[in-house]
């Protein structure tokens, strides 16, 4: 095991190795830098670490509140709150201060079998127009002898609020593009949305183009008019996963070679099939759009969840990857 220390423009960079298994994680935004597994890229990951810094959500901890708020006004017990809008009119991964802008704190915590991670923020009230401080930890766990990673996260507030954390890493299991990877996602039903502004309407059975019970590479649908005909450019859709057993696989990434399961308590995933030409070079990926996935646990956009004072937000996503053996 090794544990490396690096700073980029005032943000620090960690990494922690047990043998072929790597994991780099950064201090802005909590977030996932890279992953390797046998010195192959699992994520995209950006050649440069300060254009990591510098651009999008990607490997990023977002919120307060993940994926879309229709209009920049919420309502909380009958006070109504106005948001930093940052779609439009609307909120995208907790608006204009997001978490994924916000540099956290850090504390490393080693032990025999598995090192820890601790990212803590206090988002103070009023931050991006959301009432509350809202006390905040990412836990990150790497162990001596799984190629697993396990994101905990855990915040308290003192004014009720909402609370919707994820992760926006985007994963390519070793491969270059999409184009030879397939995907499983035990889904009978998902959110649709606007076609014009991509905001949540309601939830309804799978359609062919999304129904990935079955493995089914992720570009072989991607065409479809239903996926192609909306301003996302391809898959942006959140699907309810059809089980709540935390045992149970929530989805699953399969490339040529290599594998990732995705475990979560979160009740569903968005999907998002990075659908715009990324000019910023990638670490053993091609150039252009739809080079790698992103896979978001979240619970429904529907009905989200407030957290009041006194309790305690806890939710865990874990990535479990594997070689193939044929």
């Amino acid at each position: 095991m090794s544990i490396q220390r690096n700073i980029v423009l005032d943000n620090e960079f960690i990494t922690i190795t047990y043998g072929g298994f790597e994991v780099t994680l950064c201090d802005l935004g909590a977030s996932i830098f890279g992953i390797t597994l046998d010195g192959r890229y699992m994520t995209q990951t950006p050649v440069d670490e300060e254009a990591f810094l510098k651009k999008g959500y990607a490997g990023k901890t977002v919120g307060r509140v993940a994926n879309r708020i229709k209009g920049n006004v919420i309502s909380i017990d009958g006070e109504e709150h106005v948001l930093a809008n940052n779609l439009g009119e609307n909120v995208l991964h907790g608006g204009a201060e997001g978490l994924s802008t916000k540099t956290f704190d850090t504390k490393i915590i080693e032990k025999d079998d598995q090192t820890e991670v601790v990212f803590s923020y206090l988002s103070k009230d009023g931050e991006s127009g959301f009432p509350g401080n809202l006390d905040l930890k990412v836990r990150y766990f790497i162990n001596k002898d799984r190629n697993d990673l396990r994101i905990e996260y855990e915040a308290k507030t003192d004014k009720t609020t909402y609370c919707c954390l994820t992760n926006h890493a985007y994963y390519s299991v070793g491969e270059p593009s999409l184009k030879d990877t397939s995907l499983i996602v035990n889904a009978s039903s998902f959110l649709l949305c606007g076609k014009e502004d991509g905001m949540p309407m309601e939830r309804i059975p799978v359609i062919p183009c999304l129904d990935f019970r079955n493995k089914k590479r992720v570009m072989d649908d991607i065409d479809d008019p239903l996926i192609k005909d909306t301003k996302a450019n391809g898959y942006d859709h959140h699907l309810y996963a059809d089980s709540d057993d935390v045992n149970k696989i929530k989805a699953s990434l399969i490339g040529k070679e290599y594998s990732m399961d995705v475990y979560s308590d979160f009740s569903g995933v968005q999907i998002y099939s990075c659908n715009f030409f990324n000019a910023v070079p990638q670490r053993q990926l091609e150039s252009g759009m739809h080079l790698s996935l992103a896979i978001e646990p979240q619970d429904d956009l529907l009905n989200r969840a407030l957290l009041r004072p006194g309790q305690e937000y806890k939710r865990f996503i874990k990535l479990s990857f594997s070689k193939i053996v044929n």
